[in-house]
């Protein structure tokens, strides 16, 4: 099992352990009835759906490999923003998040910038980590 599988399971089990159940593992975007978004065969990126009782929540999984931070939190930044926007048409009772590994979060997404964009977007994150499969941080914004 590779890397981005294995954030992903983990992940999965750290939201199962607080109590969520998932509810579609991807959950499907449709842009239009003839293109639909799914996820990158073995990039590990998707987007799951979870409920915990009348609480539902997508999370966008990404895999941040050995490209620049930046680049990459560019990259997640506007795959949210579609996502959300899809996820407001066609499940809107959803709330999105963001799901980054505790330490993609602590070397990138802690620094001023980060934050600063993170707020100016309304951007939702599940900070997790994989190794021992929990949630260590809810971020709304």
């Amino acid at each position: 099992m590779g890397a981005n599988n294995q954030w992903h399971d983990a992940l999965c089990h750290a939201l199962e352990q607080e109590g969520w159940g998932i509810t579609r593992d991807p959950l499907p975007l449709v842009v239009n009835p003839e293109v639909k978004r799914h996820p990158v065969q073995g990039g590990g990126d998707s987007v799951v759906a979870a409920d915990r009782g009348d609480e539902h929540i997508a999370i966008e999984v990404k895999s941040f490999g050995q490209d620049s931070a930046i680049v990459r939190f560019y990259e997640a930044l506007r795959q949210y923003l579609s996502d959300r926007t899809l996820l407001q048409h066609q499940y809107p009772q959803y709330v999105l998040y963001l799901a980054v590994p505790l330490e993609i979060y602590n070397s990138f997404f802690s620094t001023p910038l980060a934050r600063a964009i993170m707020n100016s977007e309304d951007l939702n994150l599940i900070v997790y980590n994989p190794h021992l499969q929990q949630i260590t941080h809810w971020i709304n914004t």
